[in-house]
C-alpha cells in the first residue's frame, strides 16, 4: 500500500496548494503494485524550472517517509503533454533544467505502435508537434486537411499506406476469421502450399476499392498485387475515415475537436490522370474489367489546353501548331526525364549494368525501398508518353 500512501500524500499536498492534481499510471487499488508503476502531477501555472523544482521535492519527500529501499524517482517533466489514458500518453520531455531542446516522447499511441500504417503514425507525429510548438490547433487543422488533399490526390507514397500485421500461425485463429494476415496466407497457400509465412512473420497488405457492399476482408491485397493490377485503386477514404482520423481524435478530442469533421466540410475533387483514361479508351478494346464508373467514358478534354473537346485536340491548339506541339514535346520530355532518372537510380542500387530491359521487371523488389514503388509507375508512364508521340504524329 506504499503507492497508494504516496499517491494521497501527494493529492493532499497539491490540492492544499490548489496548483495540481494526481493522476496515477498503473495499479494502485490493490496491495500489489508495479514495481515501476507511475505518478504524473500536473502543476498549473508553473514554468519549467519551477516543476523540476517540485517534482524533486515531491521526490524526496515521499522517498523519506518509506523505508529503505524504496524510493520514488523523479524521471522527468513533460511541457506540453497530452494524457490520453492508462499508459499512454505523448508530450515534450525534460530530462533536467537546463536541456535546451526537448525530446517528443510517446507512449503506447500509433506513432509509436506497429499496428497501423506509417502514414497514420507520420500525421499524428507532426500534428502533434504543430501543436506543441504553437499552441495553435488552427495549424493542426490547416496541416491535417493539407494532408487529406495529398492523400487525395494520389501524392503520398504508396509505402506509407502499407499495414504490416503478425502471422500467428493457421491453428491460432478461427475457421472462418476475417484476420487481413491469414487471408493472405490463405491466398498464397491457394498458388502454392509451401508460400504460408512463417509464424510471427509479418504479412504486408493494404486496402483497395472494391465493389459496393463488399466486405472489408474482400479488399485486402498485396504490395505485389496491387502494383501489377493498374485497375486497383488505393480506399484513400477508409485509410482517412477508419484510420488517420481517429488517431487524431484520440488526442484531439479532448481539446473539442474532430478531425473528421474536418475532412468532411474541407473541398474535394476527383482526381484521375487524363492520359491514362484516354490510353484505356483509344487502345483497350475489351472493356468488360473495367472496374470505376470513370473507365467506361472517354476523357473529352483537350490534351494541350485541358479545355472540353470531342477531337483529339481542339480546334484552337489545332490552329497553333506551334504552341501546341511546343506543350507537348514539354511534357513528353519531363515524363522521360522522370522515368530515366527512377530506372538509373535503381541500377546504381542494384548494381545492374548490363541488360537494363530486364530491370523493370526482374530488379529489385524491396517493399522498404520508396525507389521500388515509383519505379513501378515507369508503366504508366510510359503510356503517357506514347500517347503524347501519338498526338505529336498527327500535326
Amino acid at each position: 500500500m506504499l503507492f497508494d500512501e504516496a499517491v494521497r500524500w501527494v493529492d493532499f499536498d497539491c490540492r492544499r496548494s490548489r496548483a495540481s492534481q494526481v493522476e496515477p499510471d498503473g495499479n494502485v487499488s490493490g496491495a500489489q503494485v508495479d514495481r515501476f508503476a507511475n505518478l504524473f502531477v500536473l502543476l498549473r501555472g508553473i514554468s519549467k524550472e519551477k516543476a523540476f523544482a517540485v517534482g524533486a521535492e515531491i521526490a524526496a519527500s515521499i522517498t523519506e517517509m518509506n523505508p529503505y529501499p524504496v524510493k520514488l524517482k523523479f524521471e522527468k517533466v513533460y511541457y506540453p503533454c497530452i494524457l490520453q489514458t492508462k499508459k499512454r500518453y505523448v508530450g515534450y520531455s525534460y530530462q533536467s533544467v537546463d536541456q535546451m531542446a526537448p525530446t517528443f516522447d510517446a507512449k503506447g499511441i500509433e506513432t509509436v505502435r506497429r499496428d497501423t500504417c506509417p502514414a497514420v503514425s507520420k500525421i499524428l507525429e507532426k500534428s502533434l508537434r504543430i501543436l506543441f510548438e504553437t499552441n495553435d490547433i488552427n495549424n493542426v487543422r490547416n496541416y491535417v486537411c493539407e494532408q487529406f488533399q495529398k492523400i487525395l490526390s494520389g501524392s503520398v507514397p504508396l509505402m506509407d499506406f502499407i499495414f504490416a500485421k503478425e502471422y500467428r500461425g493457421k491453428a491460432y485463429y478461427r475457421q472462418n476469421a476475417s484476420v487481413p494476415s491469414l487471408h493472405i496466407a490463405k491466398r498464397r497457400m491457394i498458388r502454392d502450399h509451401r508460400a504460408e509465412p512463417r509464424i510471427r512473420e509479418r504479412v504486408r497488405y493494404l486496402i483497395v476499392c472494391g465493389e459496393p457492399k463488399c466486405t472489408l476482408i474482400s479488399c485486402v491485397k498485396e504490395p505485389e498485387e496491387f502494383l501489377l493490377n493498374p485497375r486497383l485503386r488505393l480506399n484513400v477514404i477508409y485509410y482517412i475515415v477508419r484510420q488517420i482520423s481517429p488517431a487524431l481524435n484520440r488526442c484531439f478530442n479532448m481539446l473539442g475537436h474532430d478531425a473528421l469533421r474536418w475532412f468532411e466540410r474541407m473541398p474535394k475533387r476527383i482526381h484521375y490522370s487524363r492520359l491514362e483514361q484516354r490510353d484505356r479508351w483509344f487502345y483497350e478494346t475489351d472493356r468488360r474489367g473495367q472496374l470505376t464508373l470513370s473507365q467506361y467514358f472517354p476523357v473529352n478534354a483537350c490534351p494541350v489546353c485541358k479545355m472540353p473537346t470531342t477531337l483529339s485536340v481542339c480546334s484552337s491548339c489545332r490552329e497553333d501548331s506551334l504552341n501546341s506541339c511546343w506543350c507537348l514535346l514539354k511534357e513528353q520530355k519531363h515524363l522521360q526525364r522522370c522515368c530515366s532518372s527512377l530506372i538509373r537510380l535503381c541500377y546504381a542500387c542494384s548494381n545492374i549494368l548490363h541488360n537494363p530491359a530486364a530491370m523493370v521487371n526482374e530488379g529489385c523488389t524491396s517493399l522498404d525501398c520508396p525507389v521500388y514503388f515509383k519505379r513501378q509507375r515507369c508503366g504508366h508512364l510510359i503510356s503517357r508518353i506514347r500517347e503524347c508521340g501519338d498526338i505529336l504524329d498527327t500535326f
